[in-house]
């Protein structure tokens, strides 16, 4: 009897077994899927982390916990080709260089500041100028000040000492002589 269920549950379980492990592709609205997971039709996904927020169960060795404490980390962009499969490009741009504005150089020898955040957004809110059709904002929802990191990546240093910045995009800077027609500041914004 034993030795005849054995063999019952045998019959029954390897089949199930043997589908299992081919049926290793899944599809949503096909008979055939052609990748892992295949949708034929739209795809919502809702709750999706913000980058920097601890809300994801993958910890950083991509392994599975028990709570949802693990910080998310955007290091991929997924991008589509032609047919919809999916795709990641590597080193997401999260990074832009300011634009272009005046600094004041006429004090020379004390400490002057110039908000490089707000002088980005009001650039961004509100252009000079805009294309036919175009938006009014260049992005209609901006980074807050303390979701950029600032960076000064070069400067005339015949020009300007003691430049820093501050967490909130305040730069601090003397002006050690006056400028010359070639004297820069190259300024890059990243976000967290």
């Amino acid at each position: 009897m034993n030795k005849l269920f054995f063999i019952l549950v045998l019959a029954v379980c390897a089949p199930m077994s043997l589908l299992a492990q081919s049926a290793s592709k899944v599809g949503v609205n096909t008979r055939e899927p052609s990748e892992n997971l295949h949708v034929k039709g739209t795809v919502r996904v809702e709750n999706l982390p913000v980058d920097g927020e601890r809300a994801i169960y993958t910890n950083s060795a991509g392994q599975n916990t028990t709570t949802a404490n693990n910080k998310f980390s955007a290091q991929k962009m997924v991008v589509a080709n032609e047919h919809g499969v999916l795709g990641a490009i590597r080193g997401v741009v999260n990074w832009f260089f300011m634009p272009s504005i005046t600094i004041n150089t006429s004090t020379m020898g004390t400490p002057q500041t110039i908000d490089l955040y707000a002088k980005f957004r009001e650039q961004f809110q509100t252009p000079k100028v805009k294309s036919d059709n175009a938006p009014q904002s260049i992005m209609p929802t901006l980074p807050t000040n303390t979701e950029l990191y600032y960076y000064v990546t070069d400067y005339d240093t015949n020009v300007l000492t003691s430049v820093s910045i501050s967490a909130n995009g305040v730069m601090t800077y003397t002006v050690s002589r006056q400028p010359s027609e070639a004297s820069y500041v190259n300024i890059v914004f990243v976000l967290k």
